[in-house]
C-alpha cells in the first residue's frame, strides 16, 4: 500500500502544467519591453545599422559633390570652347581685314576701279594682270578666304579669283542693297 501514498511522476508533471501563471503586471511588460530593447540582437543590429546609415549619408553627399564639379568643369569646358572659337573668328576676320585694306589702298587698283584706264588699254590690261596676280596670291596664301572680288562701277570688268566669263561692275546695285540694310544686318523695309 505504500504505492499508494506515493505520487505518480505522470501525475506530478499534469499537476505542474495546469497550474495557472500569474498575469504580468504593466510595469513587468515595460522592463520587458526594455530587456528586447537592449537585448543582443538589437544591439547587433543598430551595429550593423549605424555603419550602413553613414555609407548612405556619405554616398549622397559624394554624389551632390561630384555631380556639382562635373556641372562647373562641364560648364567652364564650354565657355572655354565658345572662347576659343570666338578668337579663332577674329583672327580670321583680322586677317581678311588685313587683305580687304591691302587692296583698298593700292593707287593703281582705285583708278581701274573708277574707270580712269578705260583710254589706256596697255595700263588697264597691267592692272588687271597684277591685281588678278596679287589676288589669286593671298586666296592661296590664306585659308580663311574662298574667294576675293573686286566690285567695280558699271561698265569696268570686275575682279574675282572666281572662274568664269567677264563680269561687269555691280557697284551701285550693291550700294542700294546695302543701304537696305540696318546696322545690326537685319533688312529694312521700306514703307511708301
Amino acid at each position: 500500500m505504500a504505492n499508494k501514498n506515493k505520487k505518480s511522476p505522470v501525475k506530478g508533471v499534469r499537476s505542474q502544467r495546469s497550474k495557472k501563471v500569474p498575469k504580468q503586471t504593466m510595469v513587468q511588460k515595460k522592463e520587458q519591453q526594455k530587456g528586447v530593447l537592449f537585448s543582443i540582437r538589437a544591439k547587433i543590429f543598430l551595429c550593423f545599422l549605424v555603419p550602413i546609415l553613414f555609407l548612405i549619408l556619405v554616398g549622397v553627399f559624394s554624389y551632390k559633390k561630384a555631380a556639382a564639379g562635373m556641372y562647373d568643369t562641364f560648364r567652364d569646358s564650354n565657355e572655354q570652347t565658345i572662347n576659343m572659337a570666338n578668337q579663332y573668328l577674329d583672327v580670321s576676320n583680322s586677317f581678311i581685314e588685313a587683305e580687304a585694306l591691302k587692296y583698298a589702298f593700292q593707287s593703281d587698283l582705285g583708278k581701274y576701279m573708277i574707270g580712269l584706264y578705260e583710254t589706256d588699254s596697255t595700263r588697264k590690261k597691267s592692272v588687271i594682270s597684277s591685281v588678278g596676280s596679287s589676288i589669286r596670291a593671298s586666296q592661296a596664301g590664306n585659308e580663311f578666304i574662298s574667294n576675293i572680288h573686286i566690285v567695280t562701277i558699271e561698265d569696268i570688268q570686275m575682279l574675282s579669283t572666281r572662274a568664269g566669263g567677264t563680269v561687269m561692275g555691280i557697284y551701285k546695285e550693291y550700294k542700294d542693297e546695302m543701304l537696305g540694310y540696318s546696322d545690326n544686318g537685319k533688312k529694312i523695309t521700306r514703307m511708301g
